[in-house]
């Protein structure tokens, strides 16, 4: 564990920036472009056409990964990050050949790679 993670872990969890927060600073953009910017990071690279497509067409194909990448954008650590994967997992809408045999969705891995690096980026910025 290194000094940065200890010195957060000593933070109350209530006072850490969300991931949503990190995000953005990390990429440079305001806080309501996150869920937009931060769902298409980490879709599968099939699944982004379609979500385009589900946006146009105002269809709910993507539902349960809008909810997981909302309940993740609240998240203070990485192990809340996987409780919502947890749940993203087990969501109803998440069913289906289209979303599991041809990956048009979101990736578990992703979200939390791509968590874990805005968190290691507010680390080293503060």
């Amino acid at each position: 564990m290194t000094l940065s993670e200890r010195v957060e872990d000593s933070i109350p969890e209530a006072q850490r920036p969300t991931l949503a927060d990190c995000y953005c600073t990390l990429r440079r953009i305001n806080r309501d472009q996150f869920q937009k910017r931060f769902l298409a990071e980490v879709c599968y690279p099939q699944a982004r056409p379609w979500l385009w497509i589900s946006r146009l067409l105002r269809q709910p194909w993507f539902t349960a990964d809008v909810e997981a990448v909302k309940d993740t954008g609240s998240c203070r650590s990485q192990e809340d990050v996987l409780t919502a994967i947890t749940a993203y997992r087990h969501h109803p809408m998440n069913r289906g050949a289209l979303r599991r045999w041809l990956r048009v969705r979101i990736s578990a891995r992703r979200v939390l790679r791509v968590s874990r690096d805005a968190w290691r980026a507010s680390r080293s910025a503060s």
